[in-house]
């Protein structure tokens, strides 16, 4: 990142985008997965936080803010999907480390923004499979969204800074209603089971 601020001359925005996914069974999940998938979800996205800080708390004002950092997330850090046990737990992580450095950076006016999908049509899905050595298959109807949604949703996101991005906007809704009638939301994901 040091390198980025001497060409660039600050950082204003950095994204944070560790991430794979791993499609198993929470009981299938060895501790090999397990270490793997917080290795790179959560510890590079705290390394990357780690070296940001720094740079952006020495930078003047722009716009009211020193610098904003945006991790990536997933509407699953919120409620869990069957099959996505290591995944979601990372995901979940990376939430609670965006909101805990949000309230801590605050005084220093470096937006903390965490960033939270549903389904997107990139290359990930076929990755995971690969990684996870079988076939993702959903039941019916899950949310899908383009990456342009996304990068759009995130570009907004960074002109007028707020804590949180869900670029599928009915997914935060559905997502409050799931923690408000949890064994509702249990019988909606028993559905998109294989």
């Amino acid at each position: 990142m040091r390198d980025a601020q001497a060409r660039l001359g600050r950082l204003d925005t950095v994204v944070l985008n560790a991430g794979y996914g791993l499609a198993r069974l929470a009981e299938l999940t060895s501790d090999a997965d397990w270490l793997a998938i917080l290795r790179t979800n959560l510890l590079r996205t705290a390394a990357g936080l780690r070296a940001a800080v720094p740079i952006m708390r020495g930078q003047e004002l722009r716009d009211g803010w020193r610098g904003q950092i945006m991790i990536v997330s997933s509407s699953l850090g919120r409620r869990a999907a069957p099959d996505t046990a290591a995944y979601s737990a990372s995901k979940a992580a990376q939430l609670s480390l965006a909101e805990a450095a949000r309230v801590e950076l605050a005084a220093d006016r470096i937006m903390v923004t965490s960033v939270h999908p549903v389904r997107t049509t990139t290359p990930f899905f076929a990755t995971c499979e690969q990684t996870s050595g079988r076939a993702m298959e959903f039941r019916g109807r899950v949310p899908t969204q383009a990456p342009e949604t996304v990068a759009r949703r995130m570009a907004d996101a960074i002109e007028r800074p707020r804590p949180e991005v869900w670029p599928h906007r009915l997914s935060r809704l559905l997502l409050l209603a799931a923690c408000a009638w949890p064994s509702l939301a249990d019988r909606i994901m028993a559905g998109h089971r294989r």
